[in-house]
């Protein structure tokens, strides 16, 4: 059965899982006085889980900008106005990252770049590095995953002369961590959008091919020898990464993990809900997530601590329990909303805001 491709729900499920573990994820690094040790528990939601979907959020935007100009494409938008809306839209992100950086922080953080301007970022590139065959990408992956601790050596001086005597303000300090010293890095974590646009690509071919039995089969089968190919060489480290000291960068297996993630996630939920369009009730708060996963980041990693402060000591620790109550509030808070918003076509979101400068 050959589907009609306007939008692939797997995307937004897999994007909405994302966001709905960050809540729990995010609390329990704020508020919890100590992590617990590690168990069973914690192996299956923090690493089997929550850490390889966060990979599947990073990459998404990629997907997405890949979709948008074939959908616009099918359509008879013309090149030029899809090229204007998509670099509208990475701009206007990087623009959102700044205010938020004023609003959450203060006005001598504006200069951080966070996962807010990574996104922007990765869309621009996106859109520019689509044009490129995907040999060509996949030779740029391997490039970056060598290169990018070589980069950092090199420029790292540079940094350390910029941070010590012009500070914060300092364009190039900020374009440097912006590129290599930040918890989203432009190197080498864009090689996670450069993917996104290969796989994005290859999904769109199997829905016109009708052989997506083929593709799901193909992305469980590689994403899997990806990821036990990850564990394998976890194991030398040291020589993999060199020069191995305080990069503070993903190690270059880590790359390979992400992709075998974002192949196994996707695939599965694209079998459940794109191609046996299976009408799961459980994955509707996910969907939901995923629609308004923008919103729900900006207003729970920014402005929920603010509000909390007002009721809530925050020198005072939380216990496991407290976590669980707060995650389960605003989790309600956010389906009852995202319901709302929903069935207004997302008017008064963030998702909303952006379509409608763009």
């Amino acid at each position: 059965q050959k589907l009609s491709l306007t939008r692939i729900k797997s995307m937004d499920t897999v994007r909405g899982i994302a966001v709905f573990l960050m809540l729990p994820s995010h609390f329990v690094q704020w508020y919890l006085p100590q992590i617990p040790e590690y168990s069973w528990l914690h192996f299956l939601i923090i690493s089997i889980i929550a850490w390889p979907l966060r990979f599947c959020f990073l990459t998404m935007p990629a997907m997405g900008v890949i979709l948008q100009k074939y959908i616009g494409k099918r359509r008879g938008i013309d090149e030029n106005i899809l090229k204007k809306i998509i670099l509208k839209r990475g701009l206007l992100l990087i623009l959102i990252q700044l205010f938020c950086n004023i609003l959450g922080w203060s006005l001598f953080m504006i200069w951080n770049s966070f996962v807010i301007s990574f996104i922007g970022i990765s869309i621009i590139i996106s859109y520019f590095i689509s044009k490129y065959s995907q040999r060509t990408r996949i030779i740029l992956i391997i490039v970056i995953i060598i290169m990018t601790p070589f980069l950092k050596i090199h420029f790292f001086p540079l940094y350390f002369n910029i941070s010590s005597f012009l500070g914060s303000w300092s364009i190039t300090s900020f374009l440097y961590n912006m590129f290599l010293q930040v918890d989203f890095p432009i190197f080498p974590l864009i090689a996670y959008s450069i993917f996104g646009t290969i796989y994005a690509e290859r999904m769109i071919k199997a829905i016109e091919t009708n052989s997506q039995s083929k593709f799901i089969k193909q992305s469980i089968i590689f994403g899997t020898a990806l990821i036990l190919a990850y564990i394998i060489l976890s194991n030398f480290r040291t020589i993999l990464n060199y020069p191995d000291f305080f990069l503070n960068l993903p190690p270059r297996q880590e790359i390979i993990y992400a992709f075998g993630s974002v192949m196994v996630y996707i695939s599965i939920f694209f079998w459940i809900q794109d191609w046996k369009r299976l009408n799961i009730k459980a994955l509707i708060p996910f969907k939901i997530y995923g629609a308004i996963s923008l919103t729900v980041f900006i207003t729970h990693y920014y402005f929920f601590p603010k509000l909390l402060d007002l009721f809530y000591n925050p020198w005072q620790r939380m216990g496991p329990y407290s976590i669980f109550e707060l995650t389960l509030i605003l989790n309600i808070f956010y389906i009852i909303y995202g319901i709302i918003i929903l069935r207004r076509n997302k008017k008064y979101s963030i998702e909303w805001f952006i379509r409608a400068c763009t």
